[in-house]
C-alpha cells in the first residue's frame, strides 16, 4: 500500500512539472501559467524610447578667420513607441574628439524641444570657429541630456551619431 502511494505521488509530481495535468474542461493546465489579462492590459506595450539617428554638419569645413566660419549641426532623433502628450527631449551638440587635441568650436546652447510623434524630431545647432579653432578636424556628436518621464533613451551607434568637421586656420 505504501509503495503504491509513493508511486502515485511520484506520477503526480512528474505530470505537474511537465504541465500534463488536465484542467476541468479537458485542456492541459500549466503549473506556472501567467494570468490572462483583459481590456487595455491584454498586450504589454514596451516603454517608448528616443534615439539619435543622424548627426550632420553643413558645410563640412569652416575657417577660423574667414568665410565660412560657421556650420549648422543637424541632429535627428527618432521616437519609437507612443510617448505621453507634450513630451520633450533635451539635446546638446558637442565635440567628442579633436585632432590635434585642444581644437574646438563654440556650439549654440542646449535645446529642449517637443518630440514629433509621427516623424523624426530635427534639432539644429550653430557651431562657430573660436579662438581654440586650429587646422585639423573635430568629431561632432550629439547627446540626449533629458527626456519626458516614461521615455527611455537608447544608445546610438557612433556611425549614426557623429559627423566630421574639418577646421581651417586661414
Amino acid at each position: 500500500m505504501r509503495r503504491t502511494s509513493q508511486l502515485g505521488s511520484a506520477l503526480v509530481v512528474v505530470l505537474v512539472s511537465c504541465g500534463l495535468v488536465v484542467g476541468g474542461d479537458g485542456t492541459p493546465a500549466r503549473a506556472h501559467q501567467p494570468p490572462a489579462y483583459s481590456g487595455s492590459y491584454a498586450q504589454a506595450t514596451p516603454a517608448p524610447y528616443v534615439q539619435i539617428t543622424s548627426v550632420t554638419v553643413d558645410p563640412s569645413a569652416i575657417h577660423k578667420g574667414k568665410y565660412p566660419s560657421m556650420t549648422t549641426v543637424t541632429v535627428q532623433i527618432a521616437l519609437v513607441g507612443q510617448a505621453p502628450p507634450n513630451s520633450t527631449v533635451k539635446v546638446e551638440a558637442l565635440t567628442s574628439s579633436s585632432d590635434p587635441p585642444g581644437n574646438n568650436v563654440h556650439y549654440s546652447k542646449i535645446q529642449t524641444v517637443p518630440l514629433n510623434q509621427r516623424d523624426v524630431t530635427v534639432v539644429k545647432f550653430k557651431a562657430d570657429a573660436s579662438s581654440e579653432t586650429v587646422n585639423g578636424k573635430l568629431i561632432v556628436t550629439a547627446s540626449i541630456d533629458g527626456v519626458t518621464y516614461g521615455i527611455n533613451v537608447k544608445d546610438s551607434s557612433p556611425k549614426n551619431s557623429e559627423a566630421e568637421l574639418k577646421t581651417l586656420d586661414p
